[in-house]
């Protein structure tokens, strides 16, 4: 079996003496060693405070499908973390949990509210964000002697 003539390469040749990888960087940018998104010295995520490492366009992997599932702007989500300051939106504690706060946004309209720690947006779940339910759950409370 013929290997790729490319620097360090034993992939098996295919075309112009090339595997496919170098093949098609070859053919993209005219040289099989040219890497077109060579990796930063800092693979840190570019979101504050995140210490995973990037995978795609400065991202990690959880906050990269999160801006395109909620389909929202970079840099408001970076805006939005920073102005938490690190606490929920809701109870103003960090999250007990050890993670990072989570996304909150309306089921209905997909719009982007906030930023909750985890035991806050999974009460605001389980209430279905239905304001008379969580009003009975104060009722429930108070009555019980909670304030």
């Amino acid at each position: 079996m013929k290997t790729c003539i490319a620097d360090n390469c034993d992939r098996k040749q295919n075309a112009k003496g090339l595997c496919a990888k170098h093949y098609y960087r070859n053919k993209t940018y005219g040289d099989p060693n040219i890497v077109r998104f060579p990796w930063r010295e800092d693979r840190s995520c570019s979101i504050p405070e995140c210490l995973d490492e990037h995978d795609a366009k400065g991202l990690c992997r959880k906050h990269y499908n999160i801006i395109h599932k909620f389909k929202i702007d970079q840099s408001l989500y970076i805006e939005k973390i920073i102005d938490s300051n690190g606490v929920c939106a809701i109870c103003s504690k960090e999250c007990s949990h050890g993670k990072q706060l989570s996304l909150d946004h309306d089921h209905e309209t997909g719009e982007f509210r906030g930023m909750l720690c985890a035991s806050c947006n999974l009460a605001l779940g389980g209430f279905m964000d239905d304001i008379q339910i969580l009003r009975s759950a104060i009722d429930y409370l108070e009555k019980w002697g909670k304030e």
